[in-house]
């Protein structure tokens, strides 16, 4: 194996951005829809007088207060036409949560009246009849919840005790005290009754017990509050889910018919691909002294082959006879030795060490999956083992993520590892024979990098999706799997393993590696630049941005190119520049842009699962700018314009995506040919910019706005300049004309990779 120093290593650039303020904003006259304004005013003045004479008010009120839902029409979306002028403290009425296609209220029951009488009034405020010329309905929460298929949701949920099923529930998500009060009363009290009804708390001492309180600090959701201070606890954080066990399925509508449960999902256990028997390679194993570790998240390991590769293990969650064994050895494997399994594949040569955490069951067997155990269980080995920043997850739950809304499961894994500064590498799961291809659970986890199948052609290399693996995209066209690689696999003993288990471990030592050779990683910047490395120019539902493969090593600039990589905090409300990028010599050819240019961004967003909907709550908006000949900067890559529309911006552009990648190859406008793909650029300046943006939606919603307000985003950027010829002289021109405001990101070490 050839041993070779890092020559052109990965960048960082360390000369600061230029704030500039960024123009406000406001409803103004021209937003008011005037050709619906008295149709609807009329229509809400209508609602909100059969609201307050609705017998239904009391049964599902907290302290005199409901939730109303507030849908919007298809031209309202966007974050400046929130009705927040209508729904005002001033009325009692606020908003508290996103909801499909619009927004909850919290409503006092007396207030029903006095919006209906100032709707009827002639003197509205502007901003107001903006609101009302953009509210097609308002109804009361608990009556359109009841339209769901309960008979459905029954049938999917995990049995226990032989009759009782487990359903994860999360409460109304009220803002005033006295409804938090009262909902936690309600809640305790049908629990309570339903826990022990299922055989699970045998007695007042058991049902009343503490939490413990570390424990759940670590584990963000879901929780078991049979006790009434875990409960508050759920309940004031207003994020959380509750799991409750329910003895038929009139409870689920009595709960949500009495406005306590909101949203409801079926509790299922999370399972493996199927594993064959056990195939390994048959030479000596690696030596992987010193090697990064992954902790592998599976179904345990098999004693044997792996002793010596393996970092450390936790007191397994899942017995030996329950669990997933021959799975997670098979995973083990593959981070331990891919190269060496002797089927052709071309992977690089980078042995990892494993953390076992055995916490999945195999499939069909008698336990009982429980989401707070199992969850608990990964947080507390994540803070047993700090120095372990990549964790691998392959198994997935059975069924395809929900269209709208995130699992709690998987909103649970990213605020861990986001808590402890971690790296998820997620499956995407596989079809197992449903039509139904998009993404399992928890592989809706905005933290993690979800990796799909890929399949190869004869000579190793990476060819089409392979049509065993889910694919994109995740719920509210949440923009995974990000990345893709081989999903099937050779055995030595000739046996073949197919399945998104098997890629996702190609990822996580790749990650681990770069995590290793980076002087100041993040988990989004490592995330970045995996996503930077992929081989294809643009999402694909199917393959993600690709399999990252650009380069064998990503903490390199590969020989004709230069990767900067670079992290920043951001505030929300102004522009961002980082001025005077220079561009190498190699990539103008007579004054004109020439090569390949992308350009990555993830922000680490604030998330949201007090409604349904509008999960991120904060955005990013960025792009490579260029001067002209007239000497105006112009986009090169990167976001459409703020002013585009709305409903465009996030279909063309996935606008409140926290991953942004942007590539764009260029030419000489003489050398273009009839649909080549390729874009011309007259140069003004050898010299290009970086800028960005952070946008925030639905403070509302969040315990404390003011300090939502002034918080700072993190952001990760990653920008590739490659010439079109591999030119070696690309890296150290770039540098001197750069000077001091870039250096080094990786630590300076021999580097050994090879690809077999």
């Amino acid at each position: 194996m050839a041993r070779r120093p890092v020559l052109n290593p990965l960048l960082t650039l360390i000369a600061p951005p230029q704030p500039k303020p960024a123009p406000g904003g406001g409803k103004g006259a021209k937003d008011i829809r005037e050709e619906h304004f008295e149709r609807r005013r009329k229509r809400l003045i209508k609602q909100f007088g059969a609201l307050s004479a609705s017998a239904k008010l009391e049964h599902c009120a907290k302290a005199g207060r409901v939730l109303v839902r507030v849908t919007m029409d298809e031209h309202s979306a966007a974050p400046s036409y929130t009705p927040r002028d209508l729904f005002s403290a001033e009325y009692d009425a606020e908003l508290v949560a996103p909801w499909r296609r619009g927004y909850l209220a919290e409503v006092k029951i007396a207030a029903f009246g006095k919006l209906a009488q100032r709707l009827s009034g002639q003197r509205l405020p502007v901003a107001t009849k903006v609101d009302v010329s953009r509210i097609k309905a308002v109804s009361l929460l608990a009556s359109d919840l009841m339209e769901e298929d309960f008979e459905a949701l029954w049938q999917r949920a995990t049995v226990i005790d032989g009759a009782a099923r487990l359903f994860l529930g999360a409460p109304a998500p009220f803002r005033t005290e006295a409804a938090r009060v009262g909902l936690v009363n309600e809640l305790h009290r049908e629990m309570v009754h339903e826990w022990r009804r299922a055989g699970l708390a045998q007695n007042e001492e058991e049902v009343e017990t503490e939490p413990d309180t570390d424990l759940f600090a670590l584990m963000p959701t879901p929780v078991f509050p049979v006790s009434i201070n875990a409960l508050r606890a759920v309940v004031g954080k207003r994020e959380h889910f509750v799991t409750v066990a329910c003895s038929s399925v009139d409870v689920l509508r009595r709960l949500v018919a009495s406005g306590s449960i909101v949203k409801w999902e079926p509790v299922q256990p999370m399972v493996p691909t199927r594993a064959g028997q056990i195939g390994l390679p048959s030479q000596e194993p690696p030596n992987v002294r010193g090697a990064p570790i992954v902790g592998v998240v599976d179904g345990g390991m098999l004693s044997g082959r792996y002793e010596h590769a393996t970092a450390w293990r936790e007191p397994p969650l899942v017995p030996d006879r329950y669990a997933a064994r021959d799975h997670g050895t098979h995973v083990a494997s593959l981070i331990i030795e891919a190269e060496r399994w002797g089927n052709g594949l071309q992977v690089p040569a980078l042995a990892c060490r494993v953390g076992v955490v055995q916490a999945v069951a195999a499939d069909g067997v008698p336990w009982l999956f429980n989401p707070s155990d199992f969850l608990r269980h990964v947080a507390s080995a994540m803070a047993n083992h700090p120095n372990t920043k990549v964790w691998n997850v392959s198994a997935n739950l059975a069924e395809a993520c929900d269209e709208f809304d995130v699992s709690p499961l998987a909103h649970s894994l990213s605020q861990i590892a986001r808590r402890f500064g971690n790296t998820l590498v997620i499956s995407a799961g596989n079809r197992d024979g449903s039509d139904e291809c998009r993404i399992s659970p928890p592989a809706d986890c905005e933290a993690g990098i979800v990796v799909t199948g890929r399949s190869h052609d004869e000579h190793g290399q990476v060819a089409g999706a392979c049509p065993e693996c889910r694919t994109g995209l995740g719920p509210d066209n949440m923009l995974k799997p990000e990345l893709s690689w081989f999903s099937n696999h050779g055995l030595p003993d000739g046996s073949v393993l197919v399945g998104s288990s098997y890629a996702a471990p190609l990822v996580s030592r790749l990650a681990a590696h770069t995590w290793r050779h980076l002087k100041d990683p993040s988990p989004d910047l490592v995330k970045a630049i995996l996503i930077g490395a992929g081989d294809l120019g643009t999402f694909h539902h199917e393959l993600g941005f690709g399999s990252p493969i650009i380069h064998a090593a990503p903490w390199e600039s590969p020989p004709g190119s230069v990767v900067l990589a670079w992290k920043a905090q951001m505030k929300a409300g102004a522009y961002y520049y980082w001025h005077d990028i220079a561009l190498p010599s190699t990539m103008v050819d007579r004054n004109h842009l020439v090569g390949r240019l992308r350009l990555t961004a993830i922000l680490a967003p604030e998330v949201t699962l007090t409604g349904s909907g509008n999960y991120f709550a904060s955005r990013i908006q960025t792009g490579l700018q260029f001067q002209n000949p007239s000497g105006q900067w112009k986009r090169l890559i990167g976001s459409l314009p703020v002013e585009t529309a709305e409903g465009l911006a996030r279909s063309e552009d996935a606008k409140w995506q926290p991953t942004r990648c942007y590539e764009g190859r260029f030419t000489h406008p003489n050398d273009r040919t009839r649909k080549d793909g390729l874009s011309s650029a007259g140069l003004g300046a050898r010299r290009l910019r970086v800028y960005a943006r952070t946008f925030e939606r639905d403070v509302f919603a969040r315990d404390n706005p003011v300090a939502a307000r002034d918080r700072d985003h993190e952001v990760a950027f990653v920008l590739t300049m490659e010439d079109p010829t591999g030119d070696a002289s690309t890296f150290d021109t770039f540098v001197r004309a750069m000077g001091s405001r870039v250096q080094s990101a990786v630590i300076d070490q021999e580097v050994s990779v090879e690809a077999h």
